[in-house]
């Protein structure tokens, strides 16, 4: 069944808002030569853009899930994306490095909650049947939020200069409070929000092991995008663009199946789409690790294609499985849940670089790339094989419905 008009609108202001936080991210990166230069800093000080967006995006994930869960989703967007306008002009008009840090801070303060308050109005506004489906556009959009970023900041910046790219996240984000007008105000909850159903989400067994599901696929997604340049490079002498074009295969693959895995939540049921995702996305991981064993010249593309693919393609059913399933777990403190999973995300896409990194310097650059196949493997065998949607109704369904 399709979504209906109303649905529809309402998955793409959701799908949007969840598209802004990588795209942030990405957009700048293309000019980070031209900041450092404008702002006469430091490579370091210029990466610390970088990561305290990263730690602004964790940290705000803390605080707009409860906030999410106590004034509904609509309000915390409206909130969110004021902030996020208030940082994007800020970083426009940014005259030292400092100020423009803190400009970042304040955009993924505010994009943090995307990531909470998408996946609530999704399940706040589109029946049970229809859920899985537009779970998948979201993600869709997530994923495309990271293969546009540095192709629109690469455009625009050598024609209007760096600074250009903040007007128009100022304007996504106008549109954005514009569309969240149209959203319905739910009332607030009568029950607070205490540390007891909190614990609750760490200490549950399948909503755990969802956690460690998504700390492994995003240790493997940072830990590739860092380390497998070096491998293309080293090995298999490829030039930047083709080496860039190769990267990016991984998010298109994922952004084109997100769609496919949002519709199989809804015909085989959360659990099935998780295992049969992370299946593919470990079989695959294994190929590209056993190629890295012996890659060397162009020829050796001949395995890393298919095996970025693979991987794209099993996380893209994977992913909003596992939002579903947080939901359906714990459907009254949802906002709560979504912002523990992707906590549990960005934890593992922080150990990923530095581990591969490590490895690459005690044992080799190639035997770095037998990290990820084993981190997946350990989840999938841990919980991808055991995880289960909530047994009293259809695995697809939220509790109370």
């Amino acid at each position: 069944m399709s979504l209906t008009r109303a649905e529809r609108r309402v998955v793409l202001l959701a799908s949007t808002a969840n598209m802004l936080p990588p795209f942030t991210q990405s957009i700048f990166t293309p000019s980070m030569a031209a900041v450092r230069e404008t702002f006469g800093a430091s490579n370091t000080v210029v990466a610390l853009a970088i990561s305290l967006y990263a730690l602004g995006l964790a940290a705000g994930q803390t605080l707009s899930g409860p906030l999410a869960d106590r004034w509904a989703a609509r309000r915390v967007l409206v909130l969110a994306m004021s902030i996020y306008f208030a940082g994007s002009a800020l970083a426009f008009l940014a005259g030292t490095m400092p100020v423009f840090i803190a400009a970042r801070l304040a955009q993924a303060l505010g994009a943090a909650s995307a990531l909470v308050v998408a996946p609530s109005l999704i399940t706040d506004l589109v029946p049970p049947a229809r859920r899985g489906r537009a779970l998948g556009i979201m993600q869709s959009f997530a994923f495309a939020g990271f293969v546009a970023g540095p192709l629109v900041g690469g455009l625009m910046a050598p024609l209007w200069g760096w600074r250009a790219v903040f007007p128009l996240l100022m304007a996504v984000s106008l549109g954005i409070l514009a569309g969240s007008r149209l959203l319905p105000v739910y009332p607030l909850p009568t029950e607070p929000l205490t540390w007891q159903k909190v614990r609750a989400i760490v200490l549950t067994s399948s909503t755990r092991k969802g956690l460690l599901l998504g700390a492994s696929q995003v240790y493997t997604i940072h830990g590739l995008l860092t380390m497998l340049p070096l491998l293309l490079h080293e090995r298999l002498h490829l030039p930047v663009t083709w080496i860039g074009l190769t990267l990016t295969l991984l998010n298109v693959t994922a952004m084109l199946g997100s769609p496919m895995g949002g519709r199989a939540i809804d015909r085989l049921g959360i659990h099935i789409t998780i295992r049969r995702g992370m299946g593919v996305a470990v079989g695959a991981a294994l190929l590209l690790g056993a190629v890295a064993l012996v890659a060397r010249g162009v020829g050796s593309l001949a395995g890393v294609v298919p095996a970025l693919a693979g991987i794209g393609m099993g996380f893209s059913w994977a992913y909003p499985a596992q939002v579903a399933l947080m939901v359906a777990w714990f459907p009254e403190i949802r906002g709560t849940a979504v912002g523990v999973y992707n906590l549990g995300r960005f934890g593992g896409g922080a150990l990923g670089p530095v581990t591969m990194g490590l490895a690459a310097d005690l044992l080799g650059l190639r035997w770095a790339f037998l990290l990820p196949p084993l981190a997946l493997v350990t989840a999938h065998l841990a919980g991808a094989r055991t995880v289960t949607a909530p047994a009293s109704r259809p695995s697809g369904v939220a509790p109370g419905e």
